[in-house]
């Protein structure tokens, strides 16, 4: 899962074998799992992490939301995913 953003350095990340499989996790979850870890301990924003686990932003937060983790979204992360289901929705 390669994510590039302009003017972004990557880092690659590399889970060994014996790893992932100690977890019993396969890759996408494994990355899913280190999403919401870093989400529930403040260190990146939601839209970050659900970039970060390959799935909208409002999937991400049902599954933070099943796992009774809050999330932290405001009125202006509100008002702009109103006017973004707007143009969607005219289309």
């Amino acid at each position: 899962m390669d994510v590039i953003h302009k003017n972004c350095k990557n880092m690659p990340l590399v889970i060994s074998d014996e790893i992932l499989q100690q977890s019993q996790l396969n890759p996408t979850d494994f990355m899913t799992e280190i999403a919401i870890w870093l989400y529930s301990q403040q260190k990146l924003s939601l839209g970050k992490c659900a970039n970060m686990a390959n799935m909208p932003k409002v999937v991400f937060q049902n599954l933070l939301s099943s796992r009774q983790i809050p999330t932290n979204y405001n009125y202006d992360e509100f008002l702009k995913d109103k006017e973004n289901l707007a143009k969607y929705w005219q289309v």
